[in-house]
């Protein structure tokens, strides 16, 4: 909590990056993403997320249906200054 990404504005990118993305039309989350041969596999960085979002695959047919968007690609995070 409290911590800043910076992100460079891309709408794509590559398997491994650590990303922000949109899943559908709702709000943008920061997750990593990895790129498959059918689809594309979206992993929270943090396993105990206050959200509940697991490790998802969407299919290619999903990614273009849902929309899956990658909006931006991490190129730095700055530790929160709170408690240090």
């Amino acid at each position: 909590d409290g911590d800043t990404a910076i992100f460079l504005k891309s709408a794509t990118c590559e398997s491994g990056d650590y990303c922000c993305v949109r899943i559908g039309h709702e709000d943008a989350t920061f997750k990593k993403v990895t790129i498959l041969n059918n689809g594309i596999l979206i992993s929270p960085l943090n396993k105990n997320n206050s959200s509940g979002f697991v490790e998802t695959f969407y299919s290619a047919e999903q990614v273009e249906s849902e929309p899956i968007e990658i909006i931006g690609i991490l190129v730095e995070c700055r530790p929160s200054q709170v408690n240090k």
